[in-house]
């Protein structure tokens, strides 16, 4: 891991002052979008020090010269080499090594935060361990993309007495990072819920700051909705099979599995008639490819134990 200062020197008093909170986003191949994040956080107004860690996961565009060309914007921007591990896991685990506060923020590199993301997601760190900002989709006009979005609090309808945040918005102390090793690169996807989960189990609890927005972007294109809910499924099989015996002594209350209203990452399964109406439309094919890539991958996963194909 290696640590790239900006080419513009900061003030002293910056260089020897730990910062409030660090942002970490992984990287890789994200020139189209990594500017108009970065933008974001330069629009930010807090009154304590925070940096932000661009955690470069071996790109081969012009992801690393877009950062240093945002020195002069963001003088706590940092580039770190992180590609010694493939994965964005893998990404963050070393941004937070390299990390300088006591406070974690993470965010993505094609999303774009809100101007006031950082003071608030800094505010609920004072009261929780771990925060679940809220994620709002951005606009794309005639794009072929699911129908459906994530608030940001991810409950799983199969073991739903820990909710958890996704890493595309999500804050948590550092001491409790470092305790848990940090996200499991072994899985595929999936690694922010079982972060959570595990970030309870041992006693954090986690809260929810809805005033901490995140514009995201979802995956568009046929192809691109095929492939992230095949890699979805796949983590929901490796994240049953870790966490078997727990959830095997889970009892679940009368009300049921979970309360109406309550996002999951991968939607409940819509009757016959209205999957057929929903088939002409647009959002209605990515529908359909999302849950043809989750049926594919759960297979796939059951039969060759959540191997990557």
């Amino acid at each position: 891991m290696s640590v790239e200062e900006n080419p513009q020197e900061p003030p002293r008093d910056q260089e020897t002052r730990s910062p409030a909170i660090t942002v970490i986003i992984a990287a890789f191949n994200a020139e189209d979008t990594l500017g108009e994040q970065l933008g974001a956080l330069a629009r930010q107004d807090s009154p304590f020090d925070w940096e932000v860690l661009v955690c470069d996961n071996g790109s081969t565009d012009g992801t690393a010269d877009l950062v240093r060309a945002w020195a002069h914007r963001l003088p706590q921007l940092k580039l770190v080499d992180a590609s010694i591990r493939r994965g964005p896991s893998a990404a963050r685990n070393v941004g937070a090594q390299a990390a300088r506060s006591a406070l974690l923020a993470f965010c993505d590199a094609d999303d774009i935060v809100a101007d006031d993301w950082l003071l608030e997601m800094q505010r609920a760190l004072q009261d929780s361990e771990l925060v679940a900002g809220r994620t709002v989709p951005l606009p794309s006009p005639g794009a072929v993309s699911v129908s459906w979005a994530v608030d940001g609090l991810i409950v799983m309808p199969y073991w739903p007495l820990y909710p958890s945040a996704a890493s595309s918005n999500l804050g948590v102390h550092s001491s409790v990072f470092r305790d848990l090793d940090g996200f499991d690169e072994s899985l595929r996807s999936g690694e922010d819920i079982d972060f959570c989960w595990r970030a309870q189990m041992r006693g954090s609890s986690l809260e929810q700051c809805a005033s901490a927005v995140v514009h995201i972007r979802k995956r568009t294109g046929l192809r691109s909705v095929y492939r992230q809910a095949f890699s979805y499924a796949v983590g929901e099989i490796q994240l049953k099979r870790k966490h078997a015996d727990a959830m095997a002594a889970y009892v679940p209350s009368p009300a049921g599995p979970a309360e109406d209203g309550v996002p999951t990452r991968i939607p409940s399964r819509p009757s016959f008639p209205r999957r057929a109406f929903r088939i002409l439309q647009p959002d209605g094919r990515a529908d359909a490819a999302w849950r043809f890539g989750g049926w594919l991958g759960r297979r796939w996963a059951s039969a060759f134990g959540a191997r990557s194909p």
